[in-house]
């Protein structure tokens, strides 16, 4: 089982370019450096998320722009965190800040993600 955290890398095997971001309540909070306001290390941002009805493990697509850019710096870096991003596949299992979850590719993802949000992580009961 794969372990992720946030702000990790992730993408789908078939997508040639695209990567998207993991994102937790944990995580934002720990990067927000507020324990006065999330509690050290986050645990009160994800109640708040709980009890708000958000999610407390997220995914983000990490979009690329259009460039001017004879030298090819720019789609290298990319390439770069394209390779270097962890693949995960549709009902693939995996930790996230000790949840256990299962990925779920939305439909229509297949090539590149289309929502802003193409990775959905599910939370298994404990």
């Amino acid at each position: 089982m794969k372990t992720l955290a946030h702000n990790d890398r992730i993408r789908i095997a078939t997508w040639s370019y695209a990567t998207a971001t993991v994102g937790t309540a944990r995580g934002y909070a720990v990067e927000m450096n507020e324990p006065h306001r999330y509690g050290e290390n986050g645990p009160i941002a994800e109640e708040n998320a709980i009890t708000n009805g958000h999610c407390i493990v997220w995914s983000s697509y990490v979009g690329a722009a259009l460039v001017n850019d004879p030298s090819g710096a720019y789609h290298a870096q990319k390439k770069a965190e394209h390779d270097a991003a962890i693949i995960v596949s549709n009902g693939e299992t995996v930790e996230i800040d000790g949840g256990i979850y299962t990925v779920d590719v939305l439909p229509g993802q297949r090539l590149n993600p289309r929502y802003s949000d193409p990775i959905k992580f599910v939370r298994r009961p404990k």
